[in-house]
């Protein structure tokens, strides 16, 4: 999946090498959606939930299917069957905070 988004060439150096980034640099590579410290990260997530908590249960359920299938379209399932077999390999991309 990380190929999606970092392209091949930066996928594959993170992936082989094991760099590590920080928090940081793992949230401008979109790796993560956001890096907050550890100070602010209770209000962030209230924040977050509070974003949520706009829409029903249904509304959040459609949204989620939508991107899935959009996902599933881009070929994901092939993309997640390899991705199980590569989790298997001591090999993974470290973020540190």
């Amino acid at each position: 999946m990380r190929v999606y988004g970092l392209g091949p060439q930066r996928a594959k150096r993170l992936r082989l090498t094991g760099d590590r980034i920080k928090g940081k640099e793992a949230e401008r590579l979109a790796l993560i959606l956001e890096a907050v410290p550890s100070t602010t990260l209770d209000t962030e997530v209230e924040v977050v939930a509070a974003g949520l908590a706009w829409a029903s249960t249904n509304q959040l359920a459609i949204q989620r299917l939508a991107i899935n299938q959009t996902l599933k379209s881009l070929g994901l399932a092939s993309t997640q069957t390899l991705a199980t077999l590569r989790d298997q390999t001591p090999f993974a991309i470290r973020v540190s905070f």
